[in-house]
């Protein structure tokens, strides 16, 4: 429980929400049909990517990451180091590099600079959608 609560402190979620945010991870493993405690544990082990990522839903959304890892059997912190080194340019460039080796012909992810920033491109295109139908 400390180490629960520590994390989410480390976020800027009060001690107070500590529980409803871990109801929410419970809630989503159960939906997803994979163990709970699994999936809270890789939430926690996984806390400090949060705020550096900017999870839609926040914990929720970390949490379907981490139910979805635990789904296919993937490891969410060579994702997360994945995740990382294309945040940087050599990185991308590299990740660029590879998807063209094969085959893939979506511009956003061939290009570098726009790899980089692709998670933002699309959050920026939801949003002005939404906009669009809001008026």
């Amino acid at each position: 429980v400390g180490k629960m609560v520590s994390s989410m402190a480390d976020v800027g979620t009060s001690a107070y929400n500590t529980a409803s945010e871990m109801k929410k991870v419970v809630d989503i493993a159960r939906e997803s049909g994979v163990n709970a405690q699994l999936v809270s544990g890789k939430v926690i082990d996984n806390m400090k990517y949060l705020n550096q990522f900017n999870f839609e839903g926040g914990v929720s959304g970390l949490a379907k990451m981490a139910a979805q890892a635990s789904m296919l059997r993937i490891d969410m912190r060579e994702t997360m180091n994945f995740a990382e080194r294309v945040y940087k340019p050599e990185g991308a460039i590299e990740m660029a590099a590879g998807l063209q080796r094969l085959g893939v012909s979506s511009s956003a992810l061939l290009d570098p600079l726009k790899a980089m920033d692709y998670w933002t491109y699309l959050k920026m295109t939801q949003r002005s959608y939404r906009i669009k139908l809001l008026k």
